[in-house]
């Protein structure tokens, strides 16, 4: 069974509150009283830190993009394969005025 939208919102929100409890607690709540420019160096922290983890998502997005590709040719290149096989069989059959059962429904 798969989770619902809201369900996994919630999670999400829950996993936002336990890291936000977690800063808190490494800063002291010192996060809320910094100069302005402190908060600033640490946003820019914090987007770099992000595009670095969406780069390397982007990574691994892409080699499981070519395995999926590579497999997806593999399967087209087996299922074109029995078709020929098929067709030469029925070009036999035809040419030698005999014919097979179609195989039972699975």
């Amino acid at each position: 069974m798969s989770e619902s939208m809201t369900d996994l919102f919630i999670g999400y929100v829950q996993k936002q509150m336990a890291r936000f409890r977690k800063g808190e607690d490494e800063y002291n709540g010192d996060s809320f009283h910094s100069d302005f420019t402190s908060l600033l160096d640490e946003i820019e922290e914090e987007i770099i830190d992000q595009s670095n983890w969406a780069f390397l998502a982007y990574h691994a997005l892409q080699k499981t993009r070519a395995k999926f590709e590579r497999l997806q040719s593999q399967i087209n290149d087996k299922e074109t394969y029995i078709e020929n096989l098929n067709k030469q069989i029925a070009d036999l059959e035809d040419d030698m005025g005999v014919s097979t059962p179609a195989p039972p429904n699975s």
